[in-house]
């Protein structure tokens, strides 16, 4: 067994440069019939996230992320469907912008409810009545 010298700390220091301080989020979008939503964070390289969204009706979603620099239209899809919820971990592959899409298209209005926990500091969201950021 290679032991490093005594001098050199057993933990390194880099993941305080990469990660900020742990920050947590809920909201609830209401979405009519036939409308959409999109919301996302910004997420360094690396930087996770806990999720889970729960909506009293079923939505079409789409879990994907925009590439610091690129064109929106490269998006990376990791996860699409129809559901009433999904939970999971999300560890960003690239800087950029990280989230969903959820889509009512059915004929009674629906709740979502997002709750997260992760290394962000903003969030984004694109709805009908424009782009709007939040800061944590």
């Amino acid at each position: 067994i290679r032991r490093p010298p005594r001098s050199t700390p057993l933990y390194s220091s880099a993941a305080s440069d990469v990660y900020k301080r742990q920050v947590s989020d809920e909201i609830v979008f209401t979405l009519e019939p036939f409308e959409s939503i999109e919301y996302k964070y910004v997420l360094g390289d690396g930087q996770s996230l806990i999720f889970s969204w729960e909506a009293d009706g079923e939505v079409v979603f789409d879990f994907h992320s925009e590439e610091e620099g690129t064109d929106p239209e490269d998006a990376v899809t990791f996860d699409v469907g129809r559901s009433a919820s999904e939970s999971g971990t999300y560890v960003a592959p690239f800087a950029g912008i990280h989230g969903w899409f959820w889509e009512n298209r059915g004929s009674s209005v629906v709740e979502i409810n997002l709750v997260t926990k992760g290394y962000f500091d903003q969030s984004i969201t694109y709805s009908p009545s424009g782009k709007y950021k939040r800061e944590f």
